[in-house]
């Protein structure tokens, strides 16, 4: 299943939100969705109190993980449990957290612009 418009995400950086649904798909086909590397708009759903984001705030995002197969060039398959975001500043599109929880698979390094910049947050590269 490929991630689409309402999608709901969870949020995987430090930034304070917890849960994220998308609003508008930037530069992927509405018929067959957004993939890894894919930047959305996405309104906040869930977010942790004392933070500067607040709730049903609309924010850029970049997707991580989707529960869709990952397929890679030595005929590997890489699937992943949930479909996951980073939070990015909506001007530069440079992460908004200073850390990642979890791991991020390798091909956001060609995927997105900050590639690079979004893998050296993660704790481990797939």
């Amino acid at each position: 299943m490929s991630v689409f418009v309402k999608s709901v995400f969870s949020v995987i950086d430090n930034s304070g939100a917890t849960k994220a649904r998308c609003v508008e798909i930037y530069n992927s086909s509405k018929y067959y969705g957004a993939c890894v590397g894919a930047i959305l708009l996405v309104s906040l759903q869930k977010v942790l109190p004392n933070r500067k984001i607040k709730k049903k705030d609309l924010v850029k995002a970049l997707v991580v993980r989707t529960k869709n197969k990952l397929f890679r060039s030595g005929g590997h398959v890489l699937m992943l449990s949930d479909n996951a975001v980073i939070l990015l500043h909506n001007t530069t599109l440079l992460p908004r957290a200073k850390r990642c929880k979890t791991p991020l698979p390798e091909e956001l390094r060609f995927r997105f612009v900050n590639g690079l910049k979004v893998l050296s947050l993660a704790p481990i590269v797939l």
